[in-house]
């Protein structure tokens, strides 16, 4: 009926860079949102921090992702780059662990981007709300910061 009382939260930027739709990524599972809703970066630098106060649930064995659990269960995939998988962490640099808790701003990764481009790989990084029918979005988009930048606001629906 009224939703006077939920808590809308903050999600900030995990990378510095231009924050655009998910329709813009060159892979179609992003782009037709078969995998969640979101936003996607265009990364300016390689440093990757949380983009709310979160736990990490799972390290992809290979650095290129991760899924990020926060508040009211809002479950996230931070995929870095498209297909970089393949790299088998050739240019990422893991610098937390499942379980851990972070806050915005924690430090997430290193990742060498000018390596990554120099192999063929788009740079596009996906943030994907994988249950994202629960929640109500609302998404900024243009140039943003790394842990400063907001780049949506949610809440529970």
């Amino acid at each position: 009926m009224f939703n006077f009382f939920k808590k809308e939260n903050k999600f900030f930027s995990p990378m510095s860079g231009r924050c655009v739709s998910l329709e813009e990524v060159t892979d179609e599972a992003f782009s037709q949102k078969l995998l969640g809703d979101g936003i996607a970066l265009i990364p300016s630098d390689g440093k990757v921090v949380a983009p709310f106060e979160c736990v990490v649930e799972q390290v992809f064995d290979t650095h290129h992702a991760y899924v990020l659990k926060g508040a009211e269960n809002l479950e996230v995939l931070l995929h870095i780059g498209i297909n970089t998988v393949e790299l088998k962490c050739q240019g990422f640099e893991n610098k937390v662990e499942v379980g851990q808790n972070l806050s915005v701003g924690d430090l997430i990764s290193y990742v060498d981007i000018d390596f990554i481009s120099s192999k063929g790989y788009a740079l596009h990084t996906p943030l994907i709300f994988t249950n994202y029918e629960n929640f109500k979005f609302d998404f900024k988009f243009g140039e943003v910061k790394a842990g400063l930048t907001e780049v949506a606001k949610y809440r529970r629906k």
